[in-house]
């Protein structure tokens, strides 16, 4: 927390004299905050909800919300540093590590992800005829879940993970189409060109990306991002492919409550198939 802290501190020749107020009630109570409303902060500072805005706003924020959410991201940041995986850890220790941070990530996924667009998701792939995702690097290994899952929606999925292709394969979009750009930065190339090909040429355009305002975010009609900045050891690969899994698990669900009829015959005869294949 002690960044935050440090920013609250950098703003004080800024504030008011009843900002000031909420500035020193938080230097103190930063954690106790984390579960408050504007109404309660300004109660407890014994100030109103226009002033607290009018706080947030002084130090740089939209608003309340997206200060809380950096309160929540301090926080996190504390935990996740007592979770750092050292050298000398045993199993245990190593196993108890992962899941919490885990358990912490995916808390943060749930309020991070926007229902709406979620809902606007599943509904563009429940109408497609067929669903394309372009994905490569860490992305690409989702790329196979996201197959499997669509197809159990009763939604024909095709993956294109090959970096040269990808653009290639863009080009064979409809508007009856959905397409999926996977890249948890948001800015691998050869993703962002076949989905900006896609919309061209009238698909739905979906990302699954870890970060708003990406370059990828310029070419989808519905982006899905956490917006979660992870500052150790598992982010760079683990903490990005349990984002990408957590999203791509509500859009299986979601979209197969939308088309549970056709999922549930085509399902029969995919599991069907499948059995077909066992050898005895």
């Amino acid at each position: 927390m002690k960044d935050l802290v440090g920013l609250i501190q950098k703003h004080q020749d800024n504030f008011s004299k009843t900002e000031k107020k909420i500035a020193e009630y938080l230097i103190h109570n930063l954690e106790k905050a984390l579960a408050f409303s504007v109404e309660d902060l300004a109660r407890e500072t014994g100030t109103s909800g226009a002033t607290v805005v009018r706080f947030c706003r002084t130090m740089g924020f939209r608003g309340f919300l997206d200060f809380k959410y950096q309160m929540e991201r301090n926080v996190l940041f504390v935990l996740e540093n007592e979770q750092q995986i050292k050298r000398g850890d045993q199993i245990p220790d190593i196993k108890n590590k992962i899941i919490q941070y885990s358990i912490g990530l995916m808390n943060e996924v749930r309020e991070s992800l926007d229902d709406g667009a979620l809902e606007r998701a599943c509904d563009a792939i429940a109408k497609a005829k067929r669903v394309i995702v372009f994905a490569e690097g860490g992305s690409a290994t989702m790329a196979d879940f996201a197959k499997t899952s669509f197809i159990h929606t009763g939604v024909y999925c095709h993956v294109e993970t090959d970096a040269s292709i990808q653009i290639m394969a863009a080009q064979y979009v409809t508007r009856d189409d959905t397409v999926i750009g996977m890249t948890h930065s948001g800015r691998i190339g050869n993703t962002i060109d076949a989905l900006a090909a896609a919309k061209k040429l009238g698909a739905k355009t979906i990302a699954i990306t870890g970060t708003y305002g990406t370059p990828i975010c310029e070419h989808a009609d519905i982006v899905l991002a956490c917006n979660i900045n992870h500052p150790f050891d598992l982010s760079d690969f683990q903490g990005s492919r349990l984002e990408e899994f957590c999203i791509l698990s509500i859009l299986q669900m979601g979209t197969l409550l939308k088309t549970y009829e056709q999922s549930n015959r085509i399902a029969q005869k995919v599991t069907e198939a499948a059995e077909s294949r066992r050898r005895k």
